[in-house]
């Protein structure tokens, strides 16, 4: 008998027309009629990310294999970065460089972090020292890609696009868009009981945002340019199709969603481009 509520997946599509909607905000605010509405927009995207994050704590739980889930994100998030690089590399004097945002490097971490501290948890309950350990140098490992770009950036990679192609691969969790604190909250997402504490979770959250701006020094030890400020608390507004979820995967479109988060970006893009265009003849 089906369940009343939503699915998982049909909270992804819910999620993916929010995030369009912010997009084309964001990445066609130079015509007319979407700049017009460009705050409501934004604000309709603000729920997208923690959609995408419930979506993903609940496939983490689900799915078959974590490990080739965990790896599945990052080459995702590999593609994704690769399309920015070669796209910039061959238009981004004309249409425009897009910047390294790529959320999928913000969802590989925390499901990372999660299969890890799962690990770490299983050790610990085993009485496995030695496990416990490698399972803590694991989780304290993952700072250093954030050494390591740094260290391409300052010494090695000299153009954009050189450091477009160092951001496909290395990508650290004080570099993710959202910054840290988004993986934070996914992690407590997933080990959270049931829905109704996630939603307390990211009520939490949004709270910490509308108060962000107060707290821009603490912050930026987080990211260089932190989301975790108002208008990010409206991401609030997830909450209710969160506690519509009838705890069904639904069913799943894998890698139609990989595919469309880089290619509807640059066909708004595109879109502007040729509008501006036309508008200067």
């Amino acid at each position: 008998m089906k369940k009343s509520g939503l699915t998982a997946n049909q909270i992804k599509v819910i999620a993916l027309c929010a995030m369009t909607l912010d997009h084309l905000a964001s990445y066609g605010s130079a015509i007319p009629v979407l700049s017009m509405y460009s705050h409501f927009l934004r604000i309709i995207g603000r729920i997208a990310a923690p959609l995408f994050l419930f979506a993903l704590t609940e496939s983490i739980h689900y799915t078959h294999n974590r490990t080739v889930f965990v790896f599945r994100l990052y080459f995702g998030a590999v593609g994704v970065g690769l399309f920015t690089a070669i796209t910039n590399y061959f238009f981004g004097s004309s249409i425009g460089r897009f910047s390294g945002n790529n959320i999928l490097f913000t969802y590989f971490y925390t499901a990372l972090y999660v299969l890890l501290i799962e690990l770490l948890k299983q050790s610990v309950e085993n009485k496995n020292v030695k496990n416990s350990i490698i399972c803590v140098l694991a989780i304290a490992s993952t700072i250093m890609p954030n050494y390591i770009s740094n260290y391409l950036f300052q010494e090695v990679v000299s153009t954009d696009w050189a450091w477009d192609l160092v951001n496909s691969f290395v990508v650290g969790p004080l570099q993710v868009e959202y910054s840290i604190l988004f993986i934070i909250m996914g992690v407590l997402m997933y080990f959270a009981p049931n829905k109704y504490y996630k939603v307390i979770i990211l009520a939490i959250f949004s709270l910490g945002c509308y108060y962000g701006d107060r707290f821009q020094t603490i912050l930026l030890m987080f990211s260089p340019d932190p989301y975790y400020a108002d208008p990010q608390c409206w991401m609030i507004l997830a909450a209710p199709i969160i506690l519509a979820y009838n705890g069904e995967k639904g069913k799943v479109h894998k890698w139609f969603f990989y595919f469309y988060y880089p290619t509807h970006r640059y066909l708004i893009a595109v879109v502007e481009f040729i509008y501006l265009t036309v508008q200067s003849m």
